[in-house]
Formats: structure tokens, C-alpha cells, sequence
């Protein structure tokens, strides 16, 4: 059986303080927002490696990714989207609706600064899937 590790917020961006869910959804123009929905369900699912369309940021991103499996003896690749949580981040948005597609008027914020907030909301449902993972691996060895 191969372990798979989400990453997290704290992970990639362990200066910078994270936000709501919806804080970063709420940043991002909606035709984003419909683009990843799908994005995010395809197969092979995309990760950390293949997510930005800007070079530069992939890169920075990929960066800090080494950096952090360097740092923590990380072997496997680690994964930032899963089906769990394409899931969650569809589930979200459709949940919001009003909030982040009837109201949204984020067309002047650039296509990076959108990617990159779609990435952090990733991060930000790993680390609540995570938790989750970790409880019920607890609850399993109690009992």
C-alpha cells in the first residue's frame, strides 16, 4: 500500500497566513472558477507540476515543493489535487453560488493571481482533509 501526502497551506507557504476558503474563491474571475471545476476532474489528475499556465509561477511553486520534500525526507511525489478534493472545491463553489458566481465581478483580476488563489484553496481543503485522515486513523487504533 504507497501513503499519499497531501500537501498544505503550511507547506508551500509557511510565511505567508492563510485564509478562508472562501476568501481566495471570492478573488478569483468565474470563468477561472468554471475552468478548474473541470480541470480539476480530469484524468490524470493535475498537481503542483502541471497546474499554472505561467512558467515562471509553475516553477516557483515546484520550488518550494522540492525545498519542502528536501527538508522533511519526502520521497514519493507528494499531491496537492485529489478527487477528494476536486470534490470539496466543486461542492464549495456550488454551495456559494450566489457569492462566488451570480455576484462575481473579479474579470480585472489577472489570470496568475487567479490560478494562484485557486491553487491555495487546494491547499487550504488538504489540510482539513488531512485532519480528517488523521482522525480516523486515530479512532481506528483505539478501538
Amino acid at each position: 500500500m504507497q501513503t499519499i501526502l497531501r500537501l498544505e497551506f503550511k507547506n508551500i507557504f509557511p510565511d505567508e497566513r492563510k485564509r478562508e476558503i472562501l476568501d481566495y474563491l471570492k478573488e478569483i474571475p468565474i470563468n477561472i472558477l468554471f475552468k478548474y471545476i473541470g480541470f480539476a476532474n480530469h484524468y490524470p489528475q493535475p498537481n503542483f507540476d502541471n497546474f499554472f499556465s505561467n512558467p515562471k509561477i509553475g516553477e516557483e511553486i515546484v520550488n518550494r515543493v522540492l525545498k519542502y520534500c528536501i527538508e522533511n525526507n519526502v520521497s514519493n511525489k507528494p499531491v496537492v489535487i485529489s478527487r477528494e478534493a476536486s470534490l470539496k472545491v466543486a461542492e464549495f463553489i456550488l454551495s456559494k453560488k450566489k457569492e462566488l458566481l451570480d455576484d462575481n465581478d473579479q474579470s480585472n483580476v489577472d489570470i496568475d493571481r487567479g490560478e494562484l488563489n485557486f491553487f491555495k484553496t487546494f491547499l487550504v481543503i488538504n489540510e482539513e482533509l488531512n485532519a480528517k485522515d488523521e482522525k480516523k486513523n486515530f479512532i481506528g487504533r483505539k478501538l
